[in-house]
């Protein structure tokens, strides 16, 4: 319920796609377990090393239980069972390929941050978009006016600026985008986008 009551902003300000709950991370986290030796150590003696390896040898799954339930009973060598409780194992979780995990509190995120050609393109049409608004600044152009792009730079950033053409001149108030520099500008500027030199010029339309 807090998440959600200011999910738009997280949205916006971490940059993602969308927010999913999951009952239980075990599919998106890969855990571990290791005995919190000094308290452990203290109460098993010579047991320890028997149970440090059935520790080693928890399974994701077998972690998330013991989370669940507080506590978690194993059977030694000798038939003798011993348990374990939440104080005296510490819980490590790595993100699963392509996930980035931090937990605090009991709390779990999880970030994909593998990227789809579909995400990278948007990244670029927004540093775009950025490069623009800045120039529109530098050149004193008045909040209202229309202007004219030109621009060159990467195959990827004129495919992004291609795709989204639409959004792009809504946001920057530009009538029309070319695919090179413009002949007459008010404005010109080199930027790096994508780790490539682009060229950018704007002109200021005379029909505002």
């Amino acid at each position: 319920a807090m998440v959600d009551a200011v999910k738009d902003i997280i949205l916006d300000e971490v940059n993602v796609k969308k927010i999913l709950y999951v009952k239980d991370d075990s599919d998106i986290v890969s855990k571990s377990a290791k005995p919190n030796f000094p308290i452990l150590g203290k109460r098993l003696g010579n047991k320890m090393k028997d149970v440090t390896a059935k520790i080693n040898n928890l399974s994701t799954e077998e972690i998330s239980e013991f989370e669940e339930k507080g506590s978690l009973e194993f059977t030694l060598e000798d038939g003798e069972s011993i348990r374990i409780s939440s104080k005296e194992l510490e819980i490590q979780r790595t993100g699963l390929e392509g996930w980035s995990v931090e937990t605090e509190r009991g709390i779990t995120v999880a970030v994909d941050t593998e990227l789809t050609p579909e995400l990278i393109r948007e990244g670029l049409s927004r540093e775009f978009v950025n490069r623009i608004q800045n120039m529109r600044k530098e050149a004193d152009f008045e909040v209202t006016d229309r202007i004219t792009i030109g621009f060159s730079g990467s195959e990827k950033l004129v495919e992004a600026v291609e795709k989204a053409k639409k959004s792009i001149k809504t946001e920057t108030l530009a009538e029309e985008i070319e695919t090179s520099l413009l002949n007459v500008s008010d404005f010109v500027k080199v930027w790096e986008i994508d780790g490539m030199e682009t060229e950018i010029s704007i002109r200021r339309n005379i029909n505002n």
